[in-house]
């Protein structure tokens, strides 16, 4: 499955505010491009449901293209490949220990997350291969937010990479992700999927 967006952009910017704003996240969301409510440049994500011989494992490729004048004071692009909103009931979350190959309560954003319900019937985890494209090394993060941002509880985990993007230069920055349902099949994903297929992820 394939898809092409200009995505729209987090949070109105009003005209007097110049690169600071009253969007929650601060300097983190200026104003990139004017007062426009969808970005110029188009991202694509191609997801394949089945690979490396695991039937509830799915690939997930996004492909960003950035260009245009950036504020002087957004040091960093932060790229999430992908976000994943999930229910309530997905209220446990835990680290994927690569040396032990055990699940961990959550405690870095340096190893493979899982999130699961707490039963652990149901679970879907995420693990990018390294070697990719980042100016600062991927993250994990998890969240579970109730009531603050959303109508009801929800549960959140991403994976991140970050990179500098010169003013005027137009670049496709390109991500894989691989996630995997279930905890028995969440918790061999790493050691199925083998690194050293991906450590020169082409961007095209």
């Amino acid at each position: 499955m394939e898809s092409q967006v200009h995505p729209a952009f987090w949070k109105p910017v009003k005209p007097t505010s110049g690169t600071q704003h009253d969007c929650h996240y601060g300097r983190l969301c200026p104003a990139h491009h004017g007062y426009r409510s969808t970005y110029d440049y188009p991202f694509h994500k191609k997801i394949t449901i089945g690979t490396h011989g695991i039937n509830n494992c799915f690939e997930f490729v996004s492909n960003f293209t950035i260009g245009g004048n950036w504020p002087q004071d957004d040091l960093l692009i932060q790229m999430e490949s992908p976000a994943v909103y999930l229910t309530y009931e997905f209220s446990e979350q835990f680290s994927f220990n690569p040396t032990t190959r055990l699940a961990e309560n959550y405690h870095t954003t340096h190893l493979p997350v899982i999130r699961s319900t707490p039963d652990h019937n149901h679970a879907l985890g995420a693990y990018t291969p390294p070697g990719q494209d980042t100016d600062i090394r991927e993250n994990y993060d998890s969240h579970f937010y109730t009531n603050i941002n959303f109508a009801i509880t929800t549960a959140k985990f991403n994976v991140i990479f970050y990179k500098n993007h010169a003013q005027g230069v137009r670049s496709v920055d390109k991500y894989r992700t691989y996630l995997c349902r279930t905890l028995n099949d969440v918790l061999p994903v790493a050691y199925i999927i083998s690194d050293s297929q991906f450590q020169n992820v082409p961007h095209s």
